[in-house]
């Protein structure tokens, strides 16, 4: 038969209860870590790691700092492509592996 067998083995620790708890957990304090979450979520960390980013879809990011782009930026940046691409014709790509990779 094609019908879908019950299963054998563990039921899931992660119950609708708990993935709430989880949720409000992370709604409070959202800068928590993993570890902490699950240590008071009494859940194992890669049961915390699998409610945050497979059923709730939280993923970390950091926030990083970049350099203002500034109007004379695209033209120093083509003209730096445009020296790099005819230092490639007339050395060959091979002079790069000198300059980068030596003993």
């Amino acid at each position: 038969s094609v019908a879908d067998a019950p299963r054998s083995g563990r039921s899931s620790v992660l119950s609708d209860d708990k993935l709430l708890d989880i949720s409000d957990k992370m709604a409070l304090s959202p800068n928590k870590s993993l570890r902490r979450l699950a240590l008071e979520s009494e859940v194992s960390y890669r049961t915390a790691h699998t409610a945050v980013k497979k059923k709730l879809k939280l993923f970390p990011y950091k926030i990083t700092v970049v350099h203002e782009l500034k109007p004379t930026d695209p033209g120093k940046r083509l003209e730096y492509c445009e020296w790099f691409n005819n230092f490639i014709q007339q050395n060959g790509i091979d002079v790069l592996d000198e300059k980068f990779f030596t003993d």
